[in-house]
């Protein structure tokens, strides 16, 4: 089986307000992915514990062709880059791909199952409330 592909986008907020205008943005895109995308294996979208002003954003698909197509082609995903473009949210943004070398482990026994229900309970938070959970969640796998 050939290597996943990781992308990682990272946006500067102008300030922490408008990052958290941009998790309200990301909300629906990361419900219409899980929804519609089946070959996008993880989207979840962090905050940044030193920069308060950053988000990035992890992504993991089957394969490139997987990313350009149905994910950058994609009704959601246009949509939310349209929102963005004309909102002056972000004063820069960043990405690059990776292939995973299929060492190491992302998630393990009993946490697999109660990560995906976390993240996808996060999804219906409020922004205020989904970077405190999102802490608390991502502890155990981030230290």
């Amino acid at each position: 089986m050939p290597p996943t592909l990781l992308f990682l986008a990272r946006f500067r907020c102008r300030s922490v307000a408008a990052r958290d205008q941009l998790v309200a943005l990301l909300t629906p895109l990361c419900a219409a992915i899980e929804r519609s995308e089946p070959h996008t294996l993880t989207y979840q979208v962090l905050q940044s514990d030193q920069r308060p002003d950053e988000v990035l954003i992890l992504e993991r698909f089957r394969s490139r062709a997987d990313m350009l197509v149905p994910h950058k082609q994609g009704t959601a995903f246009l949509e939310f880059k349209r929102q963005l473009d004309e909102s002056s949210l972000v004063v820069e943004a960043t990405g690059s791909s990776w292939l995973s070398t299929e060492v190491g482990f992302a998630e393990r026994g009993p946490q697999s199952a109660p990560l995906k229900m976390r993240v996808s309970a996060r999804v219906h938070l409020p922004p205020e409330m989904a970077f405190e959970r999102l802490a608390e969640w991502s502890a155990p796998y981030f230290g």
